[in-house]
């Protein structure tokens, strides 16, 4: 069945574009990638976007503007903090 969401548009595709773009990032050197995206709805609706990439290494600085552990040119930071 649709989920309605209330939100701008641009703003969510923007969302879901920076998870996938990090998805795809984490499973560059994985054998055999795989990027999940789920949405389980009910009284709210919950979209997941799962890889099986090398994982996150600090916790503490992942949502700081400007930090990121890609190389010059690859990223500026801001996906998720962003997102």
């Amino acid at each position: 069945q649709p989920v309605m969401v209330m939100a701008d548009r641009l703003r969510l595709e923007q969302v879901i574009i920076n998870l996938l773009r990090n998805a795809l990032d984490a499973t560059k050197t994985v054998a055999s990638p795989q990027i999940d995206i789920m949405l389980a709805a009910g009284e709210t609706a919950t979209l997941t976007v799962r890889d099986n990439g090398h994982g996150i290494e600090d916790l503490d600085n992942l949502f700081e503007p400007f930090y990121t552990t890609k190389k010059p040119g690859e990223g500026v930071g801001l996906g998720l903090a962003i997102s």
